[in-house]
């Protein structure tokens, strides 16, 4: 079995303090054919019995679907969307893992005649792109070029107390994945600045990043439409390719903030996006539950 927890929590700060708005927390275990075999969480009452025989990973959401549909705009929801992507630090921590102990990674099967068999994934993201350097190491049977010494994260301590949860240290071979979104009110529209970070810890107990992404965008009322948005491409696996993925976020310019869950999909895929950055995209809805909390 794997076990996997998560913890989010909304707060609002004004001139007295911060105090907390919303949170919740997920727990699961995951049995070894990748599908949730128990589930713990809180708020207790929501019913989460779909997620139980569910496959964690990509294709996740389709499986859950009307459980997201459910949940969404709540801090539980954030938790269970993320689930589609969450494992990815930890599936990355295997593959450090290997490189440090000398342990070749499968490459690309042959076909018939001998010949490289193109791999499922081409053009599914900017790092994955047709005739990207991961994909011609791939298809000419060679290892992934992952970057050969991944940054270590800059430190998050912070003298406020309330600015992070809680972060138990990570073992050799653990992921985890954090997720930041600040909004406030800029004039007549809202800004807002987000990011998440994927980070793995190698054999001898170092923390490296995986992924990190940063967003920072403006909004403009009434309909919290995005009228400038970047993204920043601060840590990734394959930096000749991965980092075109940060100008799709100009695909989102003009889109109302509280449809992003469905529209992200639509208008940001294939090879110049990123399904880790999107997934940062998606949870950029939740902007739109933010706001009145702000206004209140």
């Amino acid at each position: 079995m794997v076990a996997m927890t998560g913890a989010v929590r909304d707060l609002r700060t004004t001139t007295d303090g911060a105090e907390v708005v919303g949170e919740a927390s997920l727990s699961l275990a995951v049995d070894g054919a990748g599908l949730v075999a128990r589930v713990e969480h809180t708020p207790a009452d929501a019913d989460l019995a779909a997620l139980v025989g569910a496959p964690i990973g990509f294709g996740f959401r389709g499986r859950v679907k009307d459980l997201l549909a459910t949940l969404a705009g709540t801090p539980l929801g954030l938790l269970v969307d993320d689930l589609n992507g969450a494992p990815a630090p930890a599936a990355y921590a295997v593959q450090r893992e290997n490189l440090l102990l000398g342990i070749a990674t499968p490459t690309a099967a042959a076909d018939a005649d001998g010949e490289p068999r193109r791999g499922p994934h081409t053009d599914i993201c900017a790092g994955w792109r047709a005739g990207g350097l991961p994909v011609r190491e791939r298809d000419a049977g060679r290892p992934s070029p992952f970057v050969a010494d991944p940054p270590v994260p800059p430190s998050l301590d912070d003298p406020d107390e309330l600015a992070w949860h809680e972060l138990p240290p990570l073992r050799p071979a653990q992921g985890r994945r954090l997720r930041r979104l600040d909004v406030w009110r800029a004039g007549d529209g809202v800004r807002l600045d987000a990011m998440f970070r994927d980070y793995a810890v190698d054999p001898d107990g170092t923390e490296r990043v995986v992924h990190e992404y940063g967003v920072v965008a403006t909004l403009a009322d009434p309909g919290l439409e995005v009228v400038e948005i970047a993204a920043d491409a601060r840590a990734l696996p394959f930096p000749t390719d991965c980092p075109w993925a940060a100008g799709s976020a100009a695909f989102l310019l003009g889109e109302p903030i509280g449809d992003l869950r469905r529209r992200v999909r639509e208008v940001s895929r294939g090879p110049a996006s990123c399904t880790h950055l999107n997934d940062l995209f998606r949870s950029l809805a939740d902007v739109a539950v933010l706001v009145p909390l702000i206004d209140g």
